[in-house]
């Protein structure tokens, strides 16, 4: 409906007041008046349309401004962590002490992120220096127990 009416997708407007919540942005008055306006031109073409995308009211800018430095971190630590596409990743039993020190430990499957890469290359080496930091103890083909480094819970 808004596509036809506008020219343009009907998401636009909506998912712009949405991504400057997410990051903090909506703290100044111009960007808050800007904000009021797209949702009383939303509410008034197509209601459900904009409850559906931004299902919360605007609240008043003093409830932005006080929410925006949290915003604001989080948005730069995704930000960041998209600049890292490759993560690696150890897959393995690992070995965790009991609720009751009693019964000892009990052995599970587990998989830890042991780092993130920009690269291939940089994946390897962050895998390279896990080993070499002694962060998971490799067994052998068999998989034998008397590699499993039962201190730590490790193979």
């Amino acid at each position: 409906m808004m596509d036809s009416m506008l020219g343009v997708s009907q998401d636009s407007a909506a998912q712009c007041v949405v991504q400057l919540r997410d990051c903090g942005a909506i703290t100044s008055p111009a960007v808050y008046e800007m904000v009021t306006h797209v949702e009383q031109l939303a509410m008034r073409l197509a209601p459900d349309w904009w409850k559906q995308i931004v299902p919360w009211s605007v609240q008043p800018l003093r409830y932005y401004q006080k929410e925006a430095m949290a915003k604001r971190e989080r948005f730069i630590v995704r930000h960041r962590e998209r600049q890292y596409p490759f993560f690696v990743y150890v897959t393995g039993q690992v070995e965790y002490p009991e609720d009751d020190p009693l019964y000892g430990t009990y052995v599970t499957e587990g998989t830890f992120l042991v780092g993130k890469a920009k690269t291939i290359h940089d994946a390897l080496e962050c895998a390279k220096e896990a080993f070499t930091r002694g962060e998971w103890i490799v067994q052998d083909e068999e998989g034998r127990d008397e590699l499993v480094d039962h201190l730590t819970g490790r193979d």
